[in-house]
């Protein structure tokens, strides 16, 4: 599921992918790559195909990965997903991994371990290419290797695990504190790892009972203030806030107010700043009276989404507030996106039903 708005009180859920595991088995892994695709992966046991899925920005099948959207495996277990710009990580039968392009092409292998471990989940450490993995309450680490040379890599052991072998044990790296956490499911918690080598720490939950019963995979927010972890004892999700970071309550720290701050409203300003720089102008044309408008403003262009162009002026223009754009750049309906030069020279529009893949196709198009 894709939650929208996690920090709300009201947050969207959108289901895009479902999967009936047999009794007692199964096990999924889920990672965002750098152009925000989405791959699930599912472990149905010894006797079914692993498969991994890629769902574009758009929650769309991308049918141009492995076949027709579907990667399926008889040879190996897929367990656990990670990505680094555009690699993915995958986690395969328990103490490997292998690592595959946008495609789902094969691109190598780490060597068969020489230590028994039941890794579900790995994470990715880009400062020094270390791939940690989570088993039970232990911790391992794929050392000596780079991405493009798999062969170097070997597991070993950091974190010596106790107890019992459970489904859900899960990793996630956190940029911003430069720590691991892993979930301890054994033990109701999990574990802050520091990579600093400070000591570690590990969340609990509380005496009234708030926080994650059966922890089972973990991921932080974007903006470096939430942790949310997913647990299966209370069929919840937890956020926890990291210390020392506000919580999001108010409107004016909304995502609609994060990405008001990157818009313009004047097209031609939005020209001169572009000439100064050489850049492209996208410009959102919408409407209150249009009822798609704003399901645009709400899921695809978010903040997050346009901060990830750096190189383009964006422009958002209500055409009920400016009839007269409608004649002046030959608008038959909104939601309208339309991709200019520098010079103000139409490239490129989309119209109606407007995704992010479609967007990012025409700026990777034009962009100089």
């Amino acid at each position: 599921m894709r939650i929208t708005n996690p920090h709300r009180d009201q947050p969207r859920i959108t289901i895009f992918d479902r999967f009936d595991a047999p009794a007692e088995r199964g096990y999924s892994g889920i990672a965002c790559d750098a152009a925000d695709n989405v791959y699930v992966s599912v472990d149905a046991g010894d006797q079914r195909p692993s498969f991994i899925r890629k769902y574009l920005p758009s929650l769309e099948l991308d049918t141009t990965f492995g076949d027709k959207g579907v990667l399926a495996s008889k040879d190996v277990r897929v367990v656990g997903l990670t990505t680094h710009k555009d690699r993915i990580l995958v986690s395969i039968s328990w103490g490997r991994f292998l690592v595959l392009n946008p495609k789902g092409e094969f691109l190598g292998m780490t060597p068969k371990p020489e230590i028994t471990t039941y890794i579900r989940d790995i994470a990715y450490v880009p400062s020094t290419q270390r791939v940690y993995g989570a088993d039970r309450d232990g911790l391992y680490a794929f050392v000596g290797g780079t991405l493009e040379n798999l062969a170097r890599y070997k597991l070993v052991e950091v974190v010596e695990p106790h107890f019992i072998l459970k489904s859900g044990y899960a990793i996630y790296y956190h940029k911003a504190t430069n720590e691991l956490f892993y979930t301890d499911r054994s033990a109701g918690g999990i574990t802050i790892f520091p990579l600093d080598g400070s000591a570690q720490g590990r969340i609990a939950m509380t005496p009234d009972g708030r926080g994650a019963l059966e922890p089972a995979d973990a991921v932080g927010s974007p903006d470096g203030r939430y942790l949310y972890v997913s647990d299966l004892g209370g069929g919840q999700i937890v956020r926890y806030r990291f210390r020392g970071t506000p919580a999001v309550s108010k409107p004016a720290e909304s995502d609609q107010t994060q990405a008001g701050q990157l818009w313009l409203n004047d097209f031609d300003e939005a020209l001169k700043r572009a000439r100064q720089g050489n850049r492209l102008v996208v410009v959102f044309f919408h409407s209150p009276l249009a009822p798609r408008s704003a399901d645009v403003a709400e899921k695809v262009l978010t903040s997050w989404y346009l901060k990830k162009f750096p190189e383009v002026i964006w422009v958002k223009i209500d055409t009920s507030h400016s009839p007269v754009s409608l004649a002046r750049f030959g608008l038959y309906k909104v939601p309208t996106v339309i991709v200019f030069d520098a010079a103000g020279k139409e490239r490129d529009r989309t119209v109606g039903k407007i995704t992010q893949e479609q967007i990012t196709q025409l700026i990777q198009k034009h962009k100089h």
